[in-house]
C-alpha cells in the first residue's frame, strides 16, 4: 500500500509548494516544513523495504490459499514478524506525524510583511480532505490487515472484507487532487487570484461526494444477508428445524434465505445502490465543472 499512497503525498508537496508561491512569488515553504518533506519520503521508503521484508520473515510468504479463497499461514507469526511488524507501525507512525506537519505549514505559512495572507485556495484545501481520507482509510485497512496475521494467521476478518470494498472509491482521490492542482496552477499561470467560483463548486461537489461514495461502500457488506443473520433471531419455522434434528449450518443457511427474500432487506439494498451512484454522478458532475472551467479560463 505505501505505493499507492506515493502519489497522494506528492500532490500535498506540490500543493505545500504552491501555496508558498501565492503568498510570495519567491518564497519556499518553511524550513521546518521542507525537512519534514524528507521525513515523509524516507519513512514512506523504509514502509516499502518493510513491506518486502516482513511477508519473509513472519512465514506469511509460504501461505496457502484453499479452494474458498481464504488465505492459511499454516503457522502463528515469529516473534522476528511480530517485531518487524510493531516497526512498521512506529515507522508508520513517523510518516503520519510528518504528513500532518506538512498540512499545518499550508494553514500557518504567512505572507511577506506588509503584505495580507490570503486564506488557503479551495483546490488546495479540497487536495488536502482528500488525502486525509485517503491516508486515514490506508491506515484503518492496514490495521486491520496486520491483526489479521498476527492474530488469525492471515484469515481476513469481517471488518477486513468490509474494508476491501472502499478501495474502489480510494482509486478516483489521486486523480481528483491531480485535476484540482492542476485547476489551481491554471489559474496562477494566468495571475487570477483563484479559479472561477463554477470551478470551486465543482471541487467541493466532488469531494463531499466522493466521501458519500466511500460511506456507502462500506456500509452495504454489513447489511448483506450473512452479516445481518449474525443479529436476527430465529423464527417459528426455522426453531421447528431444531426439533426435527436439522444441523445449525442448515437452519442458518434457511434464515440467510429468509433475509434475501425480505422485501425490507430489498429495499433497502435497492436504495443504497441508488444512493451510490446518485453520489458517483455527483462526483462526475463536479469534475465536468472543474473540467470546463479550467479549459474556459
Amino acid at each position: 500500500w505505501p505505493v499507492d499512497v506515493a502519489p497522494m503525498v506528492v500532490l500535498l508537496f506540490i500543493g505545500a509548494r504552491l501555496r508558498a508561491l501565492q503568498l510570495d512569488p519567491n518564497g519556499a515553504p518553511q524550513p521546518w516544513a521542507q525537512q519534514m518533506f524528507y521525513v515523509a519520503t524516507f519513512s514512506l521508503l523504509a514502509l516499502i523495504t518493510l513491506g518486502y521484508i516482513t511477508p519473509v520473515i513472519s512465514g506469511e510468504i509460504n501461505a496457502t490459499v484453499d479452494k474458498d479463497g481464504k488465505v492459511e499461514m499454516g503457522r502463528e507469526m515469529s516473534e522476528a514478524g511480530r517485531g518487524l511488524t510493531a516497526l512498521k507501525f512506529i515507522v508508520l507512525l513517523v510518516f503520519y506525524c510528518s504528513v500532518a506537519a506538512v498540512m499545518f505549514s499550508v494553514f500557518t505559512i504567512e505572507a511577506p510583511a506588509g503584505m495580507d495572507t490570503p486564506p488557503v485556495s479551495t483546490a488546495l484545501s479540497c487536495a488536502m480532505v482528500l488525502t486525509c481520507m485517503y491516508l486515514a482509510y490506508y491506515m484503518t485497512r492496514t490495521s486491520v490487515l496486520a491483526y489479521d496475521q498476527v492474530t488469525n494467521k492471515g484469515e481476513p476478518c469481517q471488518l477486513s472484507e468490509v474494508l476491501a470494498e472502499g478501495m474502489s472509491a480510494l482509486r478516483l482521490m489521486p486523480m481528483l487532487c491531480v485535476l484540482f492542482v492542476a485547476c489551481r496552477m491554471r489559474a496562477t499561470m494566468l495571475m487570477m487570484a483563484d479559479p472561477p467560483e463554477q470551478a470551486q463548486t465543482g471541487m467541493i461537489l466532488a469531494t463531499l461526494s466522493i466521501l458519500g461514495v466511500l460511506l456507502v461502500a462500506v456500509t452495504m457488506p454489513w447489511l448483506s444477508p450473512a452479516v445481518l443473520a449474525n443479529f436476527t433471531d430465529y423464527n417459528e419455522e426455522e426453531l421447528a428445524m431444531f426439533d426435527k434434528g436439522t444441523s445449525l449450518a442448515e437452519v442458518d443457511q434457511a434464515k440467510i434465505q429468509r433475509l434475501m427474500q425480505s422485501n425490507s432487506h430489498k429495499a433497502l439494498l435497492s436504495a443504497l445502490t441508488v444512493t451510490r451512484y446518485v453520489f458517483l454522478a455527483a462526483v462526475y458532475a463536479g469534475v465536468g465543472l472543474v473540467i470546463y472551467h479550467l479549459l474556459a479560463m
